[in-house]
This record gives C-alpha cells, structure tokens and sequence, in this order.
C-alpha cells in the first residue's frame, strides 16, 4: 500500500462495505494489520458488517467492542465493530491506541 487514505463514496448498494473488506484483507495479507482496524458504524450496521466480514473474509478474527467488558484483544482480533456512541464514551483510552486503519460508516 501506499500510505494514503482513502474515502469510498457511492449509492445504497454498490458494495463499499466489500471493498473495505478486500482491503483489511489485502493489508492482512501484506502483514499491515497486526494492530488490527476499527470500523465505527451506526448500531444498525454493525450486524451486516458482521455478516459480511464472515462471508467474505472468514479468516478475520472480529470483535464487537461496544458490548460490555470491552477491550483490545490484538492477538486474538484484527476488526473491532464499534458504535459512534462507544467511541465516544471510549475516547479517552482508543485515542491511546494506534489502528493501521480506521473505517467509518454513516447511514444516510
């Protein structure tokens, strides 16, 4: 990779969620996701993020890190599903940790 960031930006249903997904797993291929990656999603999408994360890249270990007694388990996991709301009660300790990538999701 590069080193640049990117922004997806499309309709409803044109993929940018498996996009996301074949990057985690092209970075986890080149051994750029050791620190792991948080996607912050509305709570409604955390779920499809779920279903897809298995689906499409079932060798991903995933975590939803919003439930209760939350923490960053970097040996086990390398996608943490977050909510808006957690991060921001989290900002504190997550400002603290280094994440190669961060994915931000938004409902329209």
């Amino acid at each position: 990779m590069a080193g640049f960031g990117c922004v997806l930006a499309d309709d409803m249903g044109l993929g940018k969620t498996v996009q996301a997904i074949a990057v985690l797993l092209r970075l986890g291929e080149e051994g750029l996701l050791s620190n792991g990656c948080l996607v912050m999603a509305p709570a409604a999408l955390l779920e499809n993020w779920q279903k897809k994360l298995s689906r499409f890249a079932p060798s991903l270990n995933v975590m939803r890190y919003h439930r209760t007694g939350r923490a960053l388990n970097r040996k086990k996991h390398q996608v943490f599903l977050n909510m808006y709301q957690t991060t921001a009660r989290d900002i504190a300790n997550l400002k603290q940790e280094f994440f190669p990538c961060v994915s931000l999701t938004r409902r329209i």
